[in-house]
């Protein structure tokens, strides 16, 4: 539609041309009828006037022509116009159809995961992880004691031996 537009404007110009050719040629006539008539010749200036009054028409013509593509080409810049307002807003609808269709993906996405039993499976799989720290947790305590009290028997171990052994030299050094 654009190239149309283009080639029309660029045929509006030429019209322009011929038209002040057609004027030009119309003023010379003019010039050699008024010189004729001074130089007494009629039938010359006649001519001159009537080449001058074809020319008249032949101008009036491309006026019309010029005129009725001025009036086409103005319909078309128009319709140009509102071809490109009527994609932007074609454009524009389908953005807005393309976020409403990826806001009811998400959304059917969230519905799934809450029917299909998800948030049973996240709450089993919550306890599940629970149970286990429940489990590391009370694992580490009993070690925890289990080494208080290895620590403690073995310190009570030497305690004893060392008294044991202290009553040993006591004893063995009463002997001697």
């Amino acid at each position: 539609m654009k190239a149309q537009t283009e080639a029309i404007a660029a045929a509006q110009e030429k019209r322009r041309r011929e038209i002040w050719q057609c004027e030009e040629e119309m003023d010379k006539m003019s010039r050699y009828a008024n010189k004729a008539v001074a130089e007494n010749r009629e039938s010359d200036a006649r001519f001159f006037l009537e080449k001058k009054a074809a020319l008249a028409k032949r101008r009036d013509e491309i006026s019309r022509q010029q005129n009725a593509a001025a009036d086409y080409t103005s319909q078309a810049e128009r319709l140009c116009s509102q071809a490109g307002r009527q994609l932007e807003e074609i454009t524009a609808r389908k953005d807005a159809v393309k976020a409403k269709m990826a806001a009811a993906h998400l959304m059917e996405s969230i519905h799934h995961l809450t029917d299909s039993g998800a948030a049973g499976s996240m709450s089993a799989m919550e306890d599940t992880a629970q149970a286990a720290l429940d489990r590391a947790e009370a694992m580490a305590e009993l070690e925890g004691r289990t080494k208080d009290r290895d620590l403690e028997e073995l310190m009570s171990r030497y305690d004893e031996e060392d008294g044991a052994s202290f009553a040993q030299d006591t004893a063995g050094k009463q002997q001697i």
